[in-house]
């Protein structure tokens, strides 16, 4: 759905599984990478004895390391002829730009992978460079924690001060070294971290025309969605002299989710944060679902659905169901995220090219809240006596500089089959590959405001990079030609709509404080997901009174709610310091 949409699995595995191949290729690829980065030779610092270490300079002898591969084989029959996850010619760059082989100590995918990944740790049979990211309810910090504990990683202070290219130190200043704080343990950093683009916030999605066909205003405040449903449910707003509109579409498999359909943005706006663990006044983690303000929300979601803007069969419906009501043109309000034309407004656009949609921000006063995790949520690290901890560094520099499209022969894979940017597969390769390579935390929004900037002639297109000037060609192309092309009027809605009110809105980041599992936890947290969500539906649609919220609560923590808080409150301080 985004040039920069991340798959956490395989993701640096598969690049660092390199094969041999000829080295002069790679020669001239680290040449002219070096020349995009203004140097004056070529990878290796020869002939420069105060230049310091390289980052991207390439050994002299080859550098044989071990690492693991998570090898999905339905995506690998994406790959053209004769290549494969051990064989393919990104990894092939990357192995004659460095100088550099490595073997998989084992492979594995999906459930398997991840029982392996844990298995390793178990037996301390490290390969020598690897990722670890998070694996089902446990967060990659809390894995680098127990490796750190038991003394199995490298030391990468000064491989990091030494050898992080500056297009990488720039990211990590750019977030005041939080990533790098987050992989720091006494003092020491035992993880090179990625830094994320944040752009998680949910929005309403609308039917201008209908909003102009109603004289309506845009819907950026909670009283404002709530006047818009109820006049998109009664005062027929596609003029077909028909009472057959809905107000809000909603899903109700689950009511409070990053997907489309769901409340998050209509709770965040009113200052809840279900099934979060925030911070309260007095600095403790306090679980966001039991706390007053998600009372008021679901007030007003009840009072909604007794106004029927709230259809009565919205319990019954997962998002696919829901997105039918769009398709057949009979709903034109729902919250989503920036990427919504794409799906589920793809079908209603498809189907009525006609309509108009735009999006808008629900704000809170001058903000929109929006939990966009924290900054950081994988690492890079070496097994403890690994001869070239540098090696770590050196790799993700070289990805950094692939994803910001300055290594000619890497953008010329582009183009074919699964290095396809259009080819969302090609992310499960690490290629443009946010996951390890970091990023600044407002990536896309710098994309939108370079947009901007050129439309309202005030810069030129070659202020892009190789991936913006493809989405920028399918925006302008929708500008000159509207709906001519339905696939960029999709694009153009999803950067300059969606992503244009992530970049155009100030916002309040609100984190999820605790990610991860506790004993109590472990033994009850299913038990009391299944009181909350039969609670939230029965006070939406009016089967209990939102008086009883409260005893919703005192429920929640007798049956192991109150334990649990205290056990989160424990690990969440135990590692934060």
């Amino acid at each position: 759905m985004s040039k920069r949409i991340t798959t956490v699995a395989a993701a640096l595995t598969a690049l660092l599984l390199v094969t041999a191949c000829d080295s002069n290729g790679g020669d001239r690829a680290s040449d002219r990478a070096a020349a995009d980065r203004g140097e004056s030779g070529g990878a290796s610092n020869a002939g420069r004895p105060d230049a310091g270490p390289d980052p991207f300079g390439k050994y002299p002898e080859t550098i044989a390391f071990t690492t693991i591969l998570n090898n999905n084989p339905e995506v690998a029959k994406s790959f053209p002829p004769g290549e494969s996850f051990e064989s393919n010619r990104y990894k092939t760059y990357i192995e004659n730009a460095l100088n550099i082989k490595s073997t998989p100590l084992w492979e594995a995918n999906g459930a398997a992978y991840f029982n392996k990944f844990n298995l390793m740790i178990a037996s301390d049979d490290l390969p020598d460079i690897f990722t670890v990211e998070r694996i089902d309810a446990e967060p990659a910090k809390t894995i680098l924690k127990r490796m750190y504990d038991n003394d199995m990683l490298e030391d990468l202070t000064s491989v990091y001060e030494q050898y992080a290219s500056p297009a990488i130190k720039e990211v990590q200043d750019s977030v005041q070294g939080k990533a790098l704080q987050n992989a720091t343990f006494d003092g020491k950093l035992y993880g090179l971290p990625n830094v994320l683009d944040m752009n998680n916030v949910q929005m309403v999605w609308v039917r201008q025309d209908w909003l102009d066909n109603l004289e309506l205003p845009a819907p950026d405040s909670i009283a404002d969605l709530m006047n818009v449903a109820k006049a998109f449910k009664d005062d027929d707003p596609d003029g077909d002299g028909k009472a057959d509109t809905l107000g809000l579409a909603l899903k109700g498999d689950m009511l409070f989710d990053s997907q489309p359909f769901s409340l998050n943005a209509f709770a965040w706006a009113m200052d809840a944060y279900p099934a979060m663990w925030v911070k309260n006044g007095d600095g403790k983690l306090v679980y966001g679902s039991t706390q007053p303000a998600m009372k008021e929300v679901l007030a007003k979601l009840a009072q909604m659905y007794k106004d029927g803007t709230i259809d009565h069969e919205f319990a019954l419906r997962d998002g696919n169901m829901t997105s039918e009501f769009l398709a057949d043109g009979s709903a034109g309000l729902m919250l989503g995220k920036w990427w919504a034309p794409v799906w589920p407004l793809g079908g209603a656009i498809d189907n009525n090219p006609k309509g108009e949609w735009k999006a808008y921000p629900i704000m809170t006063g001058d903000h929109v809240n929006v939990d966009n995790g924290f900054v950081s949520n994988a690492f890079l690290v070496v097994k403890k006596g690994f001869a070239h901890p540098e090696l770590a560094m050196k790799f993700m520099n070289v990805l950094k500089e692939a994803s910001q499209q300055r290594i000619p022969e890497l953008q010329e894979l582009e183009t074919t089959g699964i290095y396809k940017s259009a080819d969302s597969t090609r992310y499960m390769f690490g290629l443009n590959n946010n996951l390890i390579a970091p990023v600044f935390t407002d990536t896309t929004a710098r994309t939108v405001r370079k947009f901007d900037a050129i439309f309202a002639g005030k810069a030129r297109p070659d202020i892009l990079d190789a991936a913006e000037r493809s989405i920028y060609d399918r925006v302008k192309s929708e500008k000159d030609n509207p709906k001519k092309d339905l696939g960029n009027y999709k694009t153009y809605l999803a950067w300059m709509e969606g992503n244009g009110v992530v970049a155009r809105t100030k916002q309040n980041n609100v984190f999820n404080e605790f990610t991860g599992t506790t004993k109590t936890m472990e033994r009850d947290w299913s038990a009391l997901t299944d009181l909350e969500t039969k609670a939230f539906l029965e006070f939406i649609t009016g089967g209990r009174p939102i008086s009883d919220f409260d005893r919703f609560v005192a429920a929640w923590n007798k049956k192991g709610g109150e334990q649990i808080t205290k056990e989160v409150n424990e690990r969440h301080e135990s590692e934060t310091n």
